[in-house]
């Protein structure tokens, strides 16, 4: 019983708003107020850059105080996003000591097609945190299952009509089943989405989306199933 109350617990842990920063025009690299002013171009650059590293950090933030993923899946979205941010800063001090605006537009070019931050990283980040917090759900929800088992079984060897809860087991054990399977395909779409993918990996992000869309309705009819054989037998 007290187990049962216990496993209830991890349900409610599992949405993380995903980033919705779908494939952002790239139209503004060109600086074209700045003319031939090359401070123009490298204060524009500078700012376009400084916007990239403060979304970056902040993400890096929301990621230290997040308890609901393992070390291990928090290590290898932060080596992603600091591997973007050196990278940015190197690409910041080239850019201040550029002595042309053709090298000065070009290194602001980079910012948007080399590292794509807005377009490809963030979205994918956000989507991967929301994805372990599932995996991590989705783990609990198979060990929950043969518990249920076991009460039913048991409050069937007390001569109680349990069909109707061992239905809602069943239920309860596809959509588990569910889950893992979208959760599976997401993960295949990781390796796939980069910043040099760009623009298909637009239609990846959304695959990857829908996956974990769907791996989170799985996630609220098992529960629902969950609820339903509690109370079934009288338990809260």
């Amino acid at each position: 019983m007290n187990k049962l109350r216990f496993l209830a617990i991890p349900f409610f842990s599992a949405i993380v708003l995903a980033a919705t920063i779908f494939g952002q025009g790239t139209t503004a690299y060109a600086a074209s107020g700045c003319g031939q002013n090359l401070q123009c171009v490298i204060t524009f650059g500078n700012t376009q850059i400084a916007d990239r590293l403060t979304k970056l950090g902040a993400l890096l933030t929301k990621l230290e105080a997040d308890t609901k993923i393992t070390p291990t899946q928090v290590q290898a979205i932060e080596h992603d996003i600091n591997q973007n941010i050196d990278g940015l800063k190197q690409l910041q001090v080239k850019l201040d000591n550029e002595t042309t605006v053709t090298a000065a537009r070009a290194d602001v070019k980079n910012i948007y097609e080399q590292y794509r931050i807005y377009a490809v990283v963030l979205p994918l980040a956000y989507h991967e945190v929301w994805m372990d917090h599932l995996i991590n759900l989705n783990s609990k929800l198979v060990t929950t299952e043969p518990v249920l088992q076991t009460l039913i079984q048991n409050e069937a060897n007390k001569g109680i009509n349990v069909s109707q809860e061992q239905a809602e087991l069943a239920d309860f054990t596809s959509k588990v089943t569910d889950m893992g399977n979208q959760l599976n395909s997401a993960e295949g779409l990781v390796p796939q989405i980069t910043p040099a993918g760009f623009p298909g990996t637009t239609t990846l992000l959304k695959n990857f989306r829908a996956d974990l869309q769907q791996a989170h309705q799985d996630a609220v009819g098992a529960y629902a199933d969950f609820k339903a054989i509690l109370t079934g037998f009288g338990l809260k």
